[in-house]
């Protein structure tokens, strides 16, 4: 007896609910995170869980293919876990490795300042060319938003094209970072730029990706259970319709009595 495929099991469709729900769960979490002050411990603990959530991620994606090759299901869903969490560890640890060492001391001290200006943007205190980058009164969801990708999505905007509206002396001096050590402090603030950006896309496409084959394996249930008639079976209909038209035909009825006539010895 072949066994349930694996999308059609219930606990698998439970186990991508949950996955779901916790993804979605980090995501708010990194919202939230971009709104408070700079704290290294947290970045590092955020790092960490969006490494572990999109390998996993990952690691369900392959699930179902390596199911299709390797008997024991405990066993393909233990690979990928391990194949799906130690490529997206790689894969992320060396492209934030790569930006950090690519990015200059201009980019690392416009960091610091983005940071510093981000909740001050969210409350309508710049503006672009005059195009408002926040206002009051936003939702909280909307204003983590903006205090999120704020800082990645300015580094290549020069200061002077923000235009100042609401810039109080007590919202620039205020301390954001708590660190000694020069240096430490502009490679800590250009990681939590490009590390929030980078963990919001990545656990969002892969959340998307989830419901993608899900939707995919869906519609393909459906279609297998009223299947279309194929080219063959279409022929084979058009052809007996045909022959049922014409056996009674006196022409067909003439060759068939030639064709049994040549047949003969």
């Amino acid at each position: 007896m072949p066994r349930l495929a694996l999308q059609k099991n219930p606990w698998f469709l439970a186990l991508l609910t949950l996955y779901t729900v916790v993804e979605l769960s980090f995501n708010h979490r990194l919202l939230e995170f971009a709104s408070q002050a700079f704290d290294r411990d947290d970045l590092d603990g955020l790092e960490f869980w969006g490494r572990c959530l999109s390998g996993c991620g990952l690691g369900l994606l392959l699930w179902r293919w390596l199911d299709r090759w390797i008997p024991a299901r405990w066993l393909s869903g233990l690979l990928s876990m391990f194949i799906g969490i130690s490529v997206m560890w790689q894969a992320q640890t060396r492209l934030i490795d790569f930006l950090l060492q690519q990015a200059s001391e201009l980019d690392k001290v416009t960091s610091v300042q983005r940071l510093s200006m981000r909740t001050l943007v969210a409350d309508g205190g710049f503006t672009l060319k005059g195009l408002a980058l926040g206002r009051v009164g936003m939702s909280d969801a909307l204003r983590d938003s903006v205090k999120a990708l704020f800082p990645a999505a300015s580094l290549g905007v020069d200061v002077s094209e923000l235009d100042k509206q609401l810039l109080t002396p007590s919202a620039l001096s205020a301390p954001v970072f708590d660190v000694e050590e020069a240096q430490q402090m502009l490679n800590d603030a250009y990681r939590q730029t490009v590390v929030l950006p980078i963990a919001l896309g990545v656990s969002l496409f892969f959340c998307l990706a989830e419901h993608f084959a899900s939707g995919l394996f869906a519609a393909d249930a459906c279609v297998s259970r009223h299947p279309r008639p194929t080219l063959a079976v279409a022929g084979a209909a058009v052809h007996g319709r045909c022959a049922g038209a014409l056996s009674g035909h006196p022409d067909l009825v003439v060759w068939q009595r030639l064709g049994g006539l040549r047949g003969s010895p």
